[in-house]
């Protein structure tokens, strides 16, 4: 392994608590960056019926109160869906990916992306007719990006579908597909390093 590559290894909390501790509390703001799917809310058969864990939800308020704390919530989900289910108004949220954020007055999106939701509509489609009749799939419209959920459907029909989404948006110049966690997402090619130092400036005048 590099030395890259062991920089970029996150560090276990329960492991690493006793040498993070100190610097925690020494901390003047503490940033707190948590992912909403599998962190904060359990991973559900359907992505409608997920919700924020209940133990967890008196602590973020807490902590969203603080003038030391920032919570960011970042989520593949649209951000309108995760800023509903999270519920904290303080809290910055980062929705598909990092293609769109919220933070108090600050609204950014992805101009690249927002240019491409016609292209994408018809992507929608286009997906939606070749794996219709696929029992427990569901494609999910993000506004900017797409999920194919495939966690209900039967073990041997997932790698077909694997196949068929790989295929039709393959086809396309403009947008990409990766796994995640039983769905596939499909996400625009953008240059979202032109629009780096715009980005930089959100997150710091937060």
């Amino acid at each position: 392994m590099t030395a890259a590559e062991q920089v970029q290894q996150p560090l276990s909390l329960a492991d690493n608590f006793e040498a993070i501790a100190p610097r925690v509390a020494a901390a003047t703001h503490i940033g707190l960056f948590l992912d909403f799917d599998g962190t904060i809310s359990n991973i559900v058969l359907a992505p409608q019926e997920a919700e924020v864990d209940a133990g967890i939800i008196a602590p973020l308020r807490a902590l969203a109160g603080r003038s030391d704390f920032s919570i960011s919530i970042v989520s593949g989900r649209a951000l309108a869906d995760v800023r509903e289910r999270v519920g904290l108004k303080d809290a910055i949220y980062v929705g598909n990916h990092g293609l769109e954020i919220e933070a108090q007055d600050i609204r950014f999106r992805e101009p690249d992306a927002e240019a491409l939701r016609r292209e994408l509509r018809c992507l929608l489609l286009q997906l939606k007719l070749a794996l219709s009749d696929t029992d427990g799939l569901e494609v999910e419209d993000k506004g900017l990006t797409l999920s194919v959920h495939f966690r209900r459907v039967t073990e041997e029909l997932r790698d077909w579908v694997r196949s068929a989404t790989c295929s039709i948006v393959s086809r396309s110049r403009s947008f990409a597909s990766r796994e995640g966690r039983m769905v596939l997402e499909v996400f625009p090619r953008v240059r979202s390093e032109e629009h780096t130092s715009e980005l930089h400036h959100i997150t710091i005048s937060y």
